[in-house]
């Protein structure tokens, strides 16, 4: 900023001065006024077009400052920036540096205006060439600047792209994981209940023969057995069976003293299982006749 500011007041000193000798050179004593007139006319407008020039080259050296001012902030601005954490917007990213280019090729195109105008014109002062010479200077390292960040931006994006996909992996690894363990819950939570459950069925023997659970004297050999005639039940919760009957005969298998048939108040018989694991490990069908 220093440096353009005194290349601009310079600028304007040299202008001046341009103008004093050339408003010296039109003036002469021995002159008719008319002819002094219309030559001081003719001045007014070369002074005025000096004027316009001078303001126009000016306020483009004010533009092309504000421009490296701002390529500069949002340097700074993207250099911040901790790529490593996460919630990192890489459409704030984009934009930001879309606007550097935005504003590099806008300086870009001023510098070259005033290039033209240095290379064409006919009185053109050695400060401004010099001026020129360093925006130029100015321009290129700036260029080199955002190329360097713009690699820079493209090697985190990268690295950020390639931990997303390991993310994304290792989250889909996981979902495979936890639907593996929920798939083995699941057949370890059946495979528990399946070793856990019985069935049990009372009944007289007219009913057990109706319903092919009986026949000719075995118990549950016949194919059209209707299981769907027993009560399931969870060996781990129940260990006692009312009959409702005076009188129980338990026609399935079970091991001895794995069990007791006791007597209520009202003479009903209830099976009592004392030792499970054992009681169902001959048959995990329970059959009893009741009369």
């Amino acid at each position: 900023m220093k440096r353009t500011n005194t290349n601009i007041q310079l600028f304007q000193t040299l202008l001046l001065a341009l103008t004093a000798l050339t408003l010296s050179a039109c003036f002469d004593n021995n002159k008719p006024i008319e002819q002094d007139t219309h030559e001081l006319d003719s001045l007014r407008e070369i002074i005025a077009e000096k004027e316009e020039s001078e303001n126009l080259m000016m306020q483009t050296l004010r533009d092309i400052n504000a421009g490296f001012d701002e390529i500069s902030a949002a340097e700074g601005e993207l250099s911040e920036i901790d790529f490593n954490a996460e919630g990192i917007d890489q459409t704030d990213v984009f934009q930001k540096m879309q606007n550097i280019e935005s504003k590099l090729a806008a300086n870009r195109e001023k510098i070259a205006e005033l290039q033209r105008q240095v290379d064409t014109g006919n009185k053109v002062s050695a400060e401004l060439k010099r001026t020129v010479a360093q925006l130029q200077t100015q321009l290129k390292q700036k260029e080199t600047e955002v190329a360097q960040l713009r690699q820079q931006i493209a090697e985190k994006e990268s690295q950020i792209n390639e931990l997303g996909q390991n993310v994304s992996s290792l989250q889909e690894e996981n979902a495979k994981v936890k639907e593996e363990n929920a798939t083995n819950a699941q057949i370890a939570h059946n495979q528990d209940a399946q070793l856990n459950t019985a069935w049990y069925v009372y009944g007289t023997a007219k009913e057990l023969k109706e319903h092919r659970i009986l026949v000719d004297g075995r118990v549950m050999e016949d194919a059209n057995v209707d299981k769907g005639y027993f009560t399931k039940i969870d060996i781990r919760r129940t260990t006692e069976i009312p009959f409702y009957s005076k009188k129980v005969e338990l026609l399935s298998n079970h091991p001895a003293n794995s069990y007791t048939l006791s007597k209520d108040s009202n003479g009903n018989v209830t099976l009592f299982i004392t030792e499970p694991s054992r009681f169902w490990s001959t048959s995990k069908y329970l059959v009893a006749k009741v009369k």
